[in-house]
């Protein structure tokens, strides 16, 4: 059930992204690395999750970007760098888990939008600076945000509810 409840989130939210891409409205942040850290608490079996990580990014890189790819290998490379965040910190208490999110959403992010293109060799507009800056603010904000609505209590429990 809880992988269902996975795959299911990420459908509904990739629908809503490509909504929103489709009336014209271009959502300035990663709506989905943020639901994907989150959802690696839910302790979903490890190959679904990887699956999930892997068929979301590719259907981002093939709707939104030139070559498929680079968003593959950019969540891939948050996840790991989350994932060694996770075991060196202990994620316990805000300021470790604040400062693994900004580090993830920084590394994620930056390769996302600015590596790995340069590495798949895309052309990247002038001023693209800002516009990176600008992603991962919003990122970084909306990830503030899941994980307050996450530390609801009623939210909280209902998570915990379903082991």
């Amino acid at each position: 059930m809880k992988n269902l409840v996975f795959f299911v989130s990420l459908l509904g939210l990739f629908w809503c992204y490509q909504f929103f891409s489709f009336l014209g409205v271009s959502i300035p942040f990663d709506p989905f690395l943020p639901v994907l850290l989150g959802f690696y608490f839910w302790r979903i079996k490890f190959n679904y999750y990887w699956l999930g990580v892997f068929i979301t990014a590719l259907l981002i890189d093939v709707f939104s970007s030139v070559v498929p790819g680079p968003t593959v290998f950019s969540y891939f490379l948050a996840l790991f760098c989350f994932l060694q965040c996770y075991r060196k910190l202990a994620l316990r208490g805000i300021g470790p888990a604040f400062f693994s999110l900004v580090i993830v959403v920084v590394i994620g992010e930056g390769a996302r939008l600015l590596l790995f293109p340069a590495l798949f060799e895309v052309p990247l507009p002038e001023k693209y600076g800002l516009i990176i800056l600008k992603y991962i603010l919003g990122t970084l904000i909306w990830g503030i945000l899941c994980w307050t609505f996450c530390q609801i209590s009623w939210v909280k429990n209902v998570f915990e509810s379903t082991h």
